[in-house]
């Protein structure tokens, strides 16, 4: 589209026809090529105009570098003065394009003067008899034209575009990375249809002054300001009546002025609706918040990736990129990996689907803890997006130094973790620990923490997010101080869990428990790394195993206590020792290695000297189930009566039960099947009450007894309930 009709703005006029561009009656010298691109602004007026649309239509069929715009965009600006004396013809809408933003007057064949559209109360149209300007169809908007497809997000844009209809401020929140502009743009375009004045885009990101919101909204709009102290004033004017949706995007770094000219727009001007996209809410009372979460990562091992939100915007992205990129069977397992280590972002999705020629599937796969540095390419121009680690500085920058020390303490957590856990990593010598706690909101507000929904809630970091987190905590020096504190921490959240195991149903035990099974690998691995953290490896082992052992994670268990068992010696407190002697021990026998029968006479020798009689008792029991495996039952028989005459009337019934078991057992395996089905029928009793996993266990070996006395049917009976429960090792116990 060239302009055709006469305009005049400031002291030029642009004779389209005559190819001249005047300054108070004299020539303005001009090149060809820059007096193009100011008769495309021009008819555009005071729509954005995007770069490509500028090179198709003032280098119509030549292929042109990006650079030659931009030379001729800075001698159109000479050529006007734009700059000087505070006058300002020409902006650049960073990542989008240029518009002319002076006030323009067109004149028609008759010179008659037509008022442009970017003077009237409505941005584009002439002024119907209501006093309110109808639409035109030539600034109707200022967003840019689509770019690539949008993936993944029909749900959130059918959300979105059903709550236009019924709510005047929605702020899209989400961490940086996630996709918010694009989705805003997306939407823009979908209902513009909806709103007769328009859908005016306000980005924010390239300001670093508060004072500069107004102008940039006026600029968006088109507005001319002849008075700066009365910039709002004159937003307000020009609005109107007509309805409108402005988008204000990447809102985060300039929020308090940003809710301050959105809340007055709202009240002064009946017609508008505001979109804000940013990474914490603006908090007004009109605001509808809505949580912008990544696309769908398929589960690990899923080799059929197709239909999972992230891997299609992946693949489709890798085909843009590489013509002869296919997705198949043997790359969909390393596809989906890649995706669910970023976190379905959809920027870095994007980013590394642009690297994938360069490195392949497994290349970038094996490359991905190196993410922050391989992964690079701006999106549509957009400096914040150069690479993945612009995206964390830029959220990182925002923050107070005390939210980043929070914030970086927090990649000390390998997954999920509580608030008790945040505060005890995350805080420090004479920090109040409600201080953490609301560092804690702050983040989860700004997206760098994801609060996860349980009773009680957990949270976590993204692992990219970790990964920068984890960097700056090295930057800091504060990575050693940090994991100690981590592993402290749970040194104690296993001693307490292992106090309360006695007396909760198992599966009430584990289900606050396991979402720390990471947390405990991590700190066992920082406490093994290095000699002089040897002391904390055996008191984490110590108060941690009983978790490993409950989820049944046996070669995993053993792995760890063969490192640490070693690890013992004189400065290991007798009971912390014990303790671990008698897990290792029962690791083994759960395994049948015989090698764990020393673990647990080394633990009950240690418990004689502490006289402690209850840990002593399931020593006990543990070497009486040895010499059971060992065939000598008499032995194992008596050994283990003396460790349930030590239980007798404690409160201890889980281990009372495992001494039923085994007693079972033994009678079974010395041939009295009557004796076996009474001490298996009183461990299914006390199993049952303490709604306990060997419930099947039980009902198996008394299925066996009922079999050896000749109860044929009750024996099948049993066997059937028996495999209807949850499959455990005989000999398991903590």
């Amino acid at each position: 589209m060239r302009q055709r009709h006469e305009v005049e703005f400031g002291p030029f006029r642009l004779e389209p026809a005559r190819r001249l561009l005047t300054k108070a009656g004299h020539p303005v010298p001009i090149g060809d090529r820059a007096l193009d691109i100011l008769l495309v602004l021009a008819a555009h007026a005071p729509a954005v105009v995007t770069p490509r649309v500028l090179l198709e239509q003032a280098w119509p069929g030549v292929f042109v570098e990006k650079s030659n715009l931009r030379v001729q965009i800075a001698t159109l600006r000479k050529a006007l003065g734009d700059g000087k004396d505070g006058n300002r013809y020409i902006s650049t809408v960073t990542g989008r394009g240029y518009c002319i933003v002076a006030a323009l007057s067109r004149l028609n064949a008759d010179d008659t003067e037509e008022r442009c559209p970017c003077e009237e109360s409505e941005v584009g149209g002439e002024a119907d008899n209501t006093g309110q300007a109808a639409p035109s169809a030539s600034a109707v908007t200022n967003l840019s034209l689509h770019q690539a497809e949008i993936i993944g997000r029909e749900r959130e844009l059918a959300e979105l575009q059903e709550w236009l209809g019924r709510r005047s401020l929605i702020t899209l929140v989400g961490p940086g990375g996630i996709g918010k502009t694009r989705l805003a743009a997306e939407l823009g375009w979908r209902v513009l249809a909806d709103f007769p004045g328009g859908v005016w885009l306000v980005d924010l990101a390239p300001l670093a002054d508060r004072a500069a919101v107004a102008r940039a909204t006026a600029d968006a709009l088109g507005v001319a300001v002849t008075n700066a102290d009365a910039i709002v004033e004159t937003i307000v004017a020009a609005l109107g009546k007509a309805r409108r949706l402005l988008i204000f995007d990447n809102c985060e770094h300039l929020i308090d002025a940003a809710a301050t000219l959105i809340r007055t727009l709202l009240n002064r001007s009946p017609g508008v609706s505001v979109l804000a996209t940013s990474q914490r809410d603006l908090r007004l009372a009109a605001e509808q918040i809505y949580s912008l979460t990544p696309l769908e990562v398929p589960p690990p091992g899923t080799v059929e990736i197709g239909g999972f939100s992230a891997a299609d915007l992946f693949v489709a992205r890798a085909r843009a990129a590489d013509r002869l990129f296919e997705l198949h069977e043997t790359n969909g397992a390393d596809i989906g990996e890649i995706c669910r280590h970023l976190d379905g972002l959809p920027l870095a999705l994007e980013m590394a689907a642009a690297r994938l020629r360069m490195f392949g599937v497994e290349g970038l796969r094996r490359g991905l803890g190196d993410r922050l540095k391989i992964l690079k390419g701006a999106v549509d121009g957009d400096a914040r997006h150069a690479s993945l680690y612009t995206v964390m500085e830029w959220s990182h920058g925002l923050l107070t130094c005390f939210d980043q020390r929070v914030f970086r303490r927090l990649a000390a957590f390998p997954g999920s973790f509580s608030l008790d856990a945040a505060v005890a990593v995350a805080g420090e010598e004479g920090a109040e620990s409600w201080d953490i706690v609301e560092a804690l909101g702050r983040l989860i507000d700004r997206s760098l923490v994801t609060l996860e929904r349980h009773d009680p809630p957990r949270y976590r970091l993204l692992e990219t997010l970790r990964l920068y987190a984890g960097e700056r905590l090295r930057t800091s020096g504060e990575t050693e101080e940090a994991a100690e504190r981590h592993s402290r921490h749970f040194i104690e959240v296993f001693g307490k869990a292992e106090l309360s195991w006695e007396e909760v149903p198992d599966a009430d035990w584990i289900a606050p428990y396991q979402p720390e099974l990471p947390n405990l690998r991590a700190a066992l691995d920082w406490a093994l790394a290095e000699p002089e953290r040897r002391q904390i490896a055996v008191a984490l082992a110590a108060s941690g195993s009983l978790l490993l052992h409950a989820l049944f994670l046996i070669a995993e268990g053993r792995k760890y206590l063969d490192l640490i068992v070693p690890l013992i010696d004189r400065d290991t407190p007798r009971a912390t020792a014990a303790h671990l002697l008698r897990h290792a021990s029962a690791f083994c026998l759960t395994a049948r290695d015989p090698k764990g029968l020393v673990h647990a006479e080394r633990a009950a020798s240690l418990y004689r000297k502490l006289d402690d009689r209850q840990n002593l008792a399931t020593a006990l029991s543990y070497i009486g189930g040895y010499r059971m495996n060992q065939g000598r039952l008499a032995e194992a028989r008596t050994i283990i009566l003396e460790a349930q005459l030590l239980l007798a009337g404690s409160f201890l019934k889980k281990r009372q039960l495992v001494i039923l078991i085994i007693l079972g057992s033994v009678a079974t395996y010395m041939n009295n099947p009557a004796e076996g089905r009474r001490y298996f029928t009183q461990a299914i009793d006390l199993a049952h009450a303490l709604k306990s996993f060997r419930e099947s266990t039980c009902l198996s070996n008394l299925g066996l007894s009922e079999y050896a006395l000749g109860n044929t049917e009750r024996a099948i009976e049993l066997t059937r309930e028996a495999a209807g429960g949850p499959d455990r090792p005989l000999d398991s116990g903590p």
